[in-house]
């Protein structure tokens, strides 16, 4: 059987995303995805949309 998981759109442009983009990120996320090393979509999503994500993760 093949999951799929359909994504509402985080928005990218709000606080939280500039936070995550930042050169000056230095929380564990941040820095992980500057430098290029493997952080699951679920990761994003869920500190993008705080706890609307975290539920639908949870969820699935």
């Amino acid at each position: 059987m093949t999951r799929t998981f359909l994504l509402s759109p985080a928005y990218a442009g709000g606080r939280r995303a500039q936070m995550l983009l930042s050169e000056r990120g230095q929380f564990d996320l941040a820095r992980r995805l500057r430098t290029g090393e493997e952080v699951s979509l679920g990761e994003v999503f869920t500190f993008l949309s705080g706890l609307y994500f975290r539920g639908k993760l949870a969820y699935a």
